[in-house]
């Protein structure tokens, strides 16, 4: 199979993951405990586990990612699925990796193609589940080429789902005032600010609404999505 053909079977199973999402939501309210415990750990039996508890939505994301031929790679750090790629006997296929930043940072999971231990494509996800129509960012803002999944359940047994490129969800208006905020807080920062035993340092606590999740704004994000996916000629 030349690589091109790999390219394609790869984004052929990435964009069959999402499909699965996008016709069932309650694919992510499944749960399983060996899979929750393996993230918890990175797959090591003796580890402490991450500073954050696996959600319900990222255990199942991994389930329906297994279910569909993807394995798992340990990495307690940034970086860290590099070397053990290089350093473990790593065949050719369709793996995925938790926290890809590390601990507490954004971007949950990538899916990664490797070819001779190399990493020859890779696709970016960041979860973001609410009960109500409201989900934090935390102390982050969407990333670009990074596909969000997200869900919300403002009634019980009922679950919406939204899958998109970070670039594409925010107003031009809502783009604006969040590159604004970014610019301060990043220059506030820098200046390591200390007044007598108080070190301070500014962290967002930003909110964003599913409202402008209307079934037209879904299914145009979702088919930007998909065009990631169509088969390529070349590469």
């Amino acid at each position: 199979m030349s690589l091109i053909e790999k390219r394609n079977t790869f984004n052929s199973l990435v964009n069959n993951v999402l499909e699965l999402i996008s016709n069932d939501p309650k694919l992510l309210k499944k749960s399983n405990a060996a899979i929750k415990t393996k993230l918890q750990s990175q797959g090591k039996e003796d580890s402490q586990g991450t500073g954050n508890q696996v959600t319900p939505q990222e255990t199942s994301f991994a389930m329906v990612l297994e279910d569909n031929g993807f394995k798992f790679i340990s990495k307690e750090k940034k970086n860290d699925h590099i070397k053990y790629i290089k350093n473990n006997s790593i065949t050719n296929g369709h793996y995925y990796i938790y926290q890809v930043n590390g601990n507490q940072a954004s971007i949950d999971f990538a899916v990664l193609l490797i070819e001779e231990k190399e990493i020859i494509a890779q696709y970016n996800f960041d979860l973001k589940h609410t009960t109500s129509k409201i989900f934090y960012l935390n102390d982050g803002w969407f990333h670009n080429d990074t596909i969000y999944i997200i869900t919300w359940c403002p009634k019980k047994n009922e679950v919406h789902s939204f899958i998109g490129l970070g670039q594409n969800i925010p107003t031009k208006e809502e783009q604006e005032e969040m590159s604004k905020l970014i610019k301060f807080k990043k220059e506030i920062n820098t200046d390591k600010k200390r007044v007598g035993s108080l070190y301070t340092y500014i962290r967002f606590a930003n909110r964003y609404s599913c409202e402008q999740f209307t079934e037209s704004f879904t299914k145009e994000n979702y088919e930007k999505v998909k065009e990631l996916f169509r088969p390529n000629q070349c590469i």
